[in-house]
């Protein structure tokens, strides 16, 4: 047990043991991490499927159900306007042949039947009006019914005030209970009802209700084969929180349902389809749907242990294929790990040959992954190396040549060094003197410097002035123009002014004209009335009141002529001065228009000045932008003067220094010939160094 120990040990301690641990390894993590987050995503998108499919189901079985409650309600709207009962109730109010009574209810109540036997849904049908008028099938007696009470009941007056002239309603009882005790077992169970308003046709009143029951059995029988899943209940909630639960339900789940309800009627209330998760007796998945027609809110409740059961079988469905894809890795891995150690195998044994000196070793392995690469890198390593040493031999023997070489050259350089000291002596000199020279121009350009700030700042000056002239040239341009509008705007009032002045003369001149025509309509009534008082003082005394009309008629001529006569002057007057006015407006239309020609030569005289002006800044500005380049440049001439001082300087004390330089380098000659000969030991070794790699077979 020790040795199998041991050689597991050993095993894992080699590359392919290495390289299959952590492939095992890692296939193993993968697969259990891909267990975790398939089985994860799998179970939450299996639930968010079933979870849609219930409530898919269970929407359309409430389809179904909403088909059954429409028929109904169209049958309660047919039975309301139906020709034999409208028939039927004309004849009860208005007729007093109880035969033919008899006879029309016969024919109502075959109306009912009929109805009834076509819709094997109904339980039950009522015409509720009075105790000799109401209708029922099957067949019942209403004498022991208190209409009054019953239409004051609180089913019957939900139906009467409903604005749509109908209600659901799963409990008509009130005040109805002891007729239906009378009928027994013949009448079928119902679950819930519709109760509309019954009118008369003729007279439009409303007469009475109608009442239409949908049989118990129906809905049970429809509850019972609604199954989402293998445990599922399903119920319904009619619009007044009655619950019509099928025969086959839990009773324990009935004592909860109560409470259940009156949550998914506030549920229904803000979203109409949904499905939650609740905690009742055991844990149950609820899912809804509300009918938008009729209000009904359809119920199923499926065990949270149905859907997880589902989940179960794909999550072992998923763990079963990952354990067959990771055992396939696994073995995958190590047939490449094995093959692959077979060659690194073969790469390291060249390499060892390699390294003790045998350059002629090359590998063979074909393959185009990572390892045929490392093999193609390493034989030409070893071909480069091959090459690198025998261009070191080649180079060694070129080396001994050139030390050779370089020891002539050294002599040689000691001589030029003294010829090269007695020159640098002479350039110390004349470097001298130029730094002086430089010195006293740089004193110079100092002076310069500050007259040229001088003239530029005065230039910024007079630049300045130019700029304040040219604002002030357009203000008064601009003032111009407005003055120039005002008085176009002027011209424009006075011309109007001329033009109704003149427009007055017109119609004055007009009413002149009436004056007269008025004047002469006096002058005729006056002759008129006196020919009246002459035919009046013919007549005698029968024409005494005719005279005293034609005297009244004169004078009132007289005081028109007066009146018109007054009017004329007044006309005349008004003329005379419109016609001044005219005269006036023209001067002054005349006055306008000078003034306008000498603003024109005013707003020409500026435009003149204002060009001037601008012509004279644009002038000033380019000669600033001059000054200043002059400064600008004028200051790097003061620092390369400034530079050339100091570079002079520099170059003397430089000369100085390569002087010693000179005589350190002599020195330095010197000791290269020792170092020469110190290379050409080198080089012997080097060379015996080189001798023991092998580059040819």
């Amino acid at each position: 047990m020790v040795l199998n120990v041991q050689k597991i040990r050993k095993l894992l301690s080699t590359l392919p043991g290495k390289i299959s641990l952590l492939i095992f390894t890692v296939i193993l993590v993968l697969v259990f991490a891909i267990d975790v987050f398939a089985v994860a995503i799998s179970t939450s998108i299996l639930r968010q499927n079933l979870q849609s499919s219930i409530s898919t189901s269970v929407f359309q079985s409430g389809k179904y159900f909403d088909q059954i409650l429409e028929r109904a309600k169209d049958l309660s709207f047919q039975l309301a306007t139906n020709e034999t009962i409208q028939k039927y109730l004309n004849v009860q109010r208005t007729s007093t042949d109880d035969y033919e009574k008899l006879d029309w209810k016969k024919n109502a109540q075959k109306a009912l039947l009929s109805i009834v036997s076509a819709n094997k849904f109904l339980s039950s049908i009522y015409i509720l009006v009075d105790k000799e008028t109401s209708l029922g099938y099957p067949t019942i007696s209403f004498e022991n019914i208190d209409f009054k009470k019953l239409m004051s009941s609180s089913w019957a007056k939900a139906a009467i005030e409903s604005d749509q002239g109908f209600v659901w309603c799963s409990n008509h009882n009130q005040y109805f209970n002891d007729v239906l005790k009378e009928v027994g077992s013949e009448v079928r169970d119902y679950a819930t009802s519709v109760v509309r308003v019954l009118y008369d046709s003729s007279s439009g009143n409303r007469v009475g209700l109608i009442v239409v029951d949908i049989g118990r059995d129906v809905f049970d029988e429809m509850l019972s084969n609604v199954k989402v899943t293998k445990n599922s209940t399903s119920f319904v909630i009619t619009p007044d929180g009655f619950i019509i639960l099928p025969t086959n339900i839990n009773e324990k789940l009935v004592k909860n349902l109560k409470a259940l309800s009156a949550e998914l009627l506030k549920k229904a209330e803000k979203k109409e389809i949904d499905n939650f998760e609740l905690n009742m007796s055991g844990r149950w998945l609820v899912s809804y749907s509300k009918s938008p027609d009729s209000s009904f809110l359809y119920v199923s409740l499926i065990p949270i242990s149905d859907i997880n059961s589902k989940t179960v079988k794909l999550q072992i469905f998923i763990i079963m294929i990952s354990l067959i894809f990771g055992i396939l890795g696994i073995v995958s891995g190590l047939i490449v790990t094995l093959k692959i150690t077979k060659n690194v195998k073969i790469l390291l044994e060249s390499m060892s040959k390699a390294a003790n000196g045998n350059l002629t070793m090359t590998t063979n392995i074909s393959s185009n992954d990572e390892i045929g690469m490392l093999s193609d890198g390493f034989n030409s390593m070893v071909q480069q190396l091959k090459e690198l040493i025998t261009k070191i031999k080649q180079l060694s023997e070129k080396v001994n040549k050139s030390i050779s070489l370089i020891a002539s050259v050294a002599t040689e350089t000691t001589a030029a060094s003294h010829e090269v000291t007695k020159a640098v002596s002479e350039i110390a000199e004349g470097a001298s003197q130029q730094a002086n020279e430089a010195t006293a121009i740089s004193q110079q350009m100092a002076e310069f410097t500050k007259e040229i700030s001088v003239m530029v700042n005065d230039f910024k000056s007079m630049n300045q002035f130019s700029e304040n002239v040219l604002i002030q040239t357009n203000k008064g341009f601009s003032a111009i123009e407005m003055l120039h509008q005002v008085a176009r705007k002027s011209q424009e009032t006075t011309k109007n002014m001329i033009f109704h002045v003149r427009e007055l003369i017109g119609w004055t001149e007009k009413i002149g004209k009436i004056m007269n025509l008025l004047s002469s309509i006096s002058e005729q009534t006056k002759l008129l009335a006196l020919n009246a008082s002459i035919e009046a003082a013919k007549a005698g005394e029968v024409g005494r009141g005719f005279s005293v009309v034609a005297t009244e008629i004169r004078k009132l001529a007289q005081q028109s002529r007066e009146s018109t006569k007054d009017v004329e002057d007044i006309i005349k007057n008004i003329l005379s001065k419109a016609k001044f006015s005219d005269k006036v407006a023209a001067d002054v239309e005349n006055l306008i228009g000078l003034q306008e020609n000498a603003l024109d030569n005013v707003q020409l005289s500026f435009d003149a000045m204002k060009n001037a002006i601008s012509e004279l800044y644009e002038n000033l500005r380019k000669s600033l932008n001059v000054l200043e380049d002059i400064d600008y440049k004028k200051d790097r001439i003061f620092n390369s003067v400034e530079s050339i001082s100091a570079i002079s300087e520099e170059t003397a004390a430089s000369a100085e220094e390569v002087s010693a330089a000179t005589e350190q380098q002599l020195a330095s000659i010197e000791e290269l010939k020792n170092m020469i000969e110190e290379l050409r030991k080198l080089s012997v070794e080097l060379d015996t160094t080189t001798s023991r790699f092998i580059t040819e077979n």
